[in-house]
């Protein structure tokens, strides 16, 4: 964040963190939410990068945590209000 980061992809549909520590993933969501409270957007990764045709389990919006409303609602504050400040 003090660099310029807004975001970060923080949810996945499936553990793909290298993370060898004790924390649940809830546990760590809270901590940086309460460390950085609204001036970062999380967000979830569908890890798709293909079309969908003839593919089986795709992934959806939503899926991995990131709400179609939180999309929308980051995408809105960004046209509104232009880039957050830090």
């Amino acid at each position: 964040i003090e660099n310029g980061l807004d975001g970060i992809e923080g949810r996945y549909t499936y553990n793909k963190t290298s993370y060898k520590g004790t924390k649940t993933v809830e546990e760590i969501e809270t901590e940086v939410r309460e460390r950085y409270g609204n001036r970062l957007y999380i967000s979830g990764g569908s890890d798709y990068h293909g079309s969908k045709k003839g593919t089986r389990d795709t992934r959806e919006i939503g899926e991995a945590g990131i709400k179609v409303k939180e999309l929308f609602g980051i995408f809105s504050q960004e046209m509104i209000y232009g880039k957050k400040d830090h």
